[in-house]
């Protein structure tokens, strides 16, 4: 993706857009300067993060007061060490299919009940 058309979230778009401080096109390469995102609903309701599995150095995602669509873009990334979804439904429960960096998992007061996609998460010191 070169542009804004990657996210199909337009609220998520607007949060990007913010954190980057542009107005312009949104290049894979920008959203390399993403290490952590804060997603409060009661502000700007987001519903899908597609894009940004190019985050690639997104160490700290935040999510609250909201539905999720998944968390699936953004649960292969390897720098990620830090998920927390609080007050808030997951509509697709998180599958992981291989290790990843995670460290910290935080479900407060959401729907994820079934915790099996950490098994293969081995630097989980926190859940």
């Amino acid at each position: 993706p070169k542009d804004d058309s990657q996210f199909k979230d337009i609220e998520l778009e607007k949060i990007i857009r913010d954190h980057l401080k542009t107005d312009g096109d949104i290049n894979v390469s920008d959203l390399e300067y993403i290490d952590y995102l804060n997603i409060n609903c009661k502000e700007t309701p987001v519903y899908q993060i597609d894009g940004l599995e190019y985050a690639l150095n997104l160490n700290y995602f935040s999510f609250r007061y909201g539905t999720l669509e998944s968390l699936g873009t953004i649960l292969s990334l390897t720098n990620l060490y830090s998920i927390t979804i609080s007050y808030s439904t997951l509509e697709n429960q998180p599958t992981i299919k291989t290790g990843t960096s995670l460290e910290k998992v935080s479900f407060i007061d959401s729907n994820v009940s079934n915790f099996d996609f950490l098994q293969n998460s081995t630097n989980i010191y926190y859940i």
